[in-house]
């Protein structure tokens, strides 16, 4: 397979994968760090490097941003029983969490989409390293995954903000395949 076609298969195959897909044994460290080196790539314009990552592996570490979160949550929903039980489980059972921060340039900044947009092309970058290595992996985001107390709770305050976490482990088996829509849909060519 030349690289153009693993790189291609690559793309096509990357997945998000609930918990439920997830085996719950640990991820080493080398592999999360692959990821995030593979982050480092992803363009940003102005260079400004505006992504920062904690990541979280140890059960204390999953205790704490358990307890924090469902601090959090009564702030964004109405906290019933089975969701506070699913938002536990969630953080406690992932084999490894990274929260996706974005510090942007204070001086002379960019717009805001051009660092949001850089972001999630590092967030890319670390998916697709993540199913090249056999890994599986979801981005969480909404209110609460990007609640600005969460994101002080890993260090950032505004401007900086927290855009979600990803969650990974070593796939029970792979997702249902999914559909895409067809290019024609999505492209108009202006050639005259």
């Amino acid at each position: 397979m030349t690289a153009l076609e693993t790189l291609e298969l690559s793309i096509q195959q990357r997945r998000s994968y609930s918990l439920d897909l997830l085996k719950p044994d640990p991820v080493p460290r080398e592999l999360i760090e692959r990821c995030l080196d593979a982050a480092r790539y992803a363009p940003n314009h102005g260079r400004t490097n505006p992504c920062r990552y904690v990541v979280i592996r140890s059960v204390s570490a999953k205790q704490s941003l358990a307890r924090v979160a469902l601090e959090i949550l009564p702030q964004v929903l109405e906290p019933t029983k089975k969701i506070i039980t699913s938002v536990q489980q969630l953080i406690l059972n992932a084999p490894v969490w990274v929260a996706i921060g974005m510090t942007p340039r204070r001086s002379n900044p960019m717009p805001e989409w051009e660092e949001l947009a850089a972001v999630s092309m590092a967030a890319q970058n670390i998916h697709l390293m993540a199913q090249a290595q056999g890994l599986g992996a979801l981005w969480k985001s909404g209110a609460l995954w990007t609640h600005p107390e969460l994101a002080a709770y890993f260090g950032w305050k505004a401007p900086d903000k927290l855009l979600g976490l990803y969650f990974f482990g070593f796939p029970e088996h792979d997702p249902k395949p999914r559909e895409h829509t067809p290019l024609e849909q999505m492209v108009t060519w202006q050639e005259a």
